[in-house]
């Protein structure tokens, strides 16, 4: 962020991660950027680190800055559906098509920003959890892609056995951001 503020970068967009949010994975509700983020790995909350960085600088005027918390995103594979049918729900209802991918960088890049902002960009999925209202309304995001989630029962299953462990998981996330009170649960 340093050498954009030195190159006089008129704005910052910052290809974040729904792995900011991933503590929420096995809650309920519309996932917002209103939440507070809730990283559970240090891919996330790397990525939070430099959202944070980027509002601050435009928070100062140093740049326009807005941060896409991107969702899951399939290339290189041949079938789409293929790939999906392989995957968890948490993955499917996050997914994002290439076509949204695309249109939402290009409305980040050229939308009038008020205000830095982080927003989530998804395809509009029917039944997801993540809310796109404010990525449409903030920077003009017309999603043309959506799909409902078909998962494999053996596939929850096995979503179920990782929402047990969640805890744990979110525990030791406290204990590496400060929080000394965390006592490690033994797994069921």
């Amino acid at each position: 962020m340093i050498t954009a503020e030195r190159m006089k970068v008129r704005r910052f967009v910052f290809l974040s991660s729904n792995w900011v949010m991933a503590g929420y994975r096995f809650g309920e509700g519309s996932i917002s950027t209103e939440l507070p983020p809730y990283p559970i790995n240090p891919y996330g909350m790397a990525k939070l680190a430099i959202e944070r960085a980027g509002l601050a600088f435009g928070e100062l005027g140093v740049f326009e800055f807005i941060a896409l918390r991107i969702g899951m995103v399939v290339v290189g594979f041949d079938d789409t559906e293929a790939r999906l049918a392989e995957c968890r729900r948490w993955s499917q209802e996050m997914w994002l098509s290439q076509v949204d991918f695309c249109h939402g960088i290009e409305r980040a890049l050229v939308a009038p920003l008020d205000r830095p902002a982080v927003v989530n960009l998804m395809s509009d999925n029917p039944g997801m959890r993540w809310d796109i209202e404010t990525t449409k309304k903030m920077i003009g995001y017309e999603p043309k892609d959506g799909r409902s989630a078909v998962v494999r029962p053996d596939l929850d299953q096995m979503e179920a056995t990782f929402a047990r462990h969640n805890d744990r998981r979110a525990g030791i996330v406290e204990l590496l951001t400060g929080d000394s009170t965390f006592v490690p649960k033994p797994i069921e």
